[in-house]
C-alpha cells in the first residue's frame, strides 16, 4: 500500500478491491510471515471485510498495508472477502427471483383477467386482402449522399490507471493523453481503486466547447473499464481536457490532447 501513497493514488472505500484486483497472485505467495510479526486477529481481518466495526482511516491504512506485505493475512483476507461477496450475491439472487415471479404472476393476471376477461372470446380481425395497385420501388438515394451517411467510427483507449481517484483532482501531467477526433467508441481504464458504476464523461476546450457522454463501468481482465461513445470531430487539434466524474460525486480532470 505504500508505493500507492508514494504515487499519490488515494484509497477509494473500497480499498480491498485494490488488493484483490491489481496483485492477487503476488500478495498470496510473494510475502511469507512465518513468525506472525504484526499480524492482526482473524476477526480484525473479518471486520475490515464486513465493516462490522469502526475503524479510522489510519487504522484502516495501517491494516491494509500490513495485509499487503503479509501473504498469510493477505490470503485469510481474501477467504473472508470471497464469503462476503458469496452471501450478497445470493441476497440478491434471491431478491430478484421473488421480484421476477411476482411481476410474472401479475402479467398473467392482467392478461388472462383484464385483455380477455371469462366467457368473452378475444377478438379476432380478419387481414385485408392484398389491393392490385403496385407498391412503388424505395427511393433511390445518390451515392454521394450514401456516403455522407456513412459515419467511420474509430476505437480508442484511454489508461488512467496510474492516475489519482480523489474526488475534484486534477491530474496536470500533461503530454502523455492523446485522443483522435472524431467519432469514437472510447474504452477508459479507469484509476486503480475506482468503483464500478455509472460515470459521466466530457471533454471541453477553454470552457467554449463541450461534448458530454454517459456509461458504465465494470471489471474485465482486473481493470475497471468506462465505455463510452462520443463525437469529438467538432473540435480544432490541440490541447482540451478530459473529466470524469461517477455520478453524484466531484468530477476529476486530466489534460487532453486532439489529434
Amino acid at each position: 500500500m505504500k508505493w500507492l501513497q508514494n504515487n499519490q493514488v488515494s484509497l477509494s472505500p473500497d480499498e480491498e478491491k485494490i488488493l484483490l484486483e491489481t496483485g492477487k497472485q503476488i500478495f498470496s505467495t510473494e510475502f511469507p510471515n512465518p513468525e506472525g510479526r504484526g499480524c492482526p486477529s482473524r476477526e480484525i481481518l473479518r471486520n475490515l471485510v464486513y465493516r462490522t466495526e469502526s475503524f479510522t482511516l489510519k487504522d484502516r491504512e495501517h491494516w491494509l498495508d500490513h495485509i499487503s506485505a503479509c501473504s498469510p493475512c493477505f490470503n485469510a483476507f481474501s477467504g473472508f472477502r470471497d464469503t462476503f461477496i458469496k452471501k450478497k450475491r445470493v441476497k440478491r439472487s434471491i431478491v430478484v427471483a421473488v421480484v421476477g415471479v411476482g411481476l410474472l404472476s401479475w402479467l398473467w393476471f392482467l392478461k388472462n383477467n383484464l385483455f380477455h376477461p371469462p366467457g368473452q372470446p378475444s377478438i379476432v380481425k380478419e387481414r385485408p386482402a392484398p389491393t392490385s395497385e403496385p407498391v412503388p420501388p424505395p427511393a433511390q438515394v445518390p451515392p454521394s449522399t450514401q456516403e455522407q451517411q456513412s459515419v467511420e467510427v474509430q476505437v480508442a483507449v484511454l489508461d488512467l490507471r496510474l492516475r489519482g481517484v480523489a474526488r475534484g483532482e486534477n491530474n496536470s501531467r500533461d503530454g502523455d493523453l492523446n485522443l483522435p477526433r472524431g467519432q469514437l467508441k472510447l474504452s477508459i481504464y479507469l484509476p486503480i481503486g475506482s468503483e464500478e458504476g455509472n460515470y459521466e464523461v466530457r471533454v471541453s476546450r477553454r470552457q467554449k466547447q463541450v461534448v458530454k457522454t454517459k456509461g458504465k463501468a465494470s471489471m474485465q481482465d482486473h481493470r475497471n473499464v468506462l465505455a463510452v461513445e462520443i463525437d469529438t470531430s467538432a473540435f480544432d487539434p490541440g490541447k482540451a481536457t478530459l473529466s470524469i466524474r461517477q455520478t453524484g460525486w466531484g468530477w476529476s480532470s486530466y489534460p487532453l490532447r486532439l489529434k
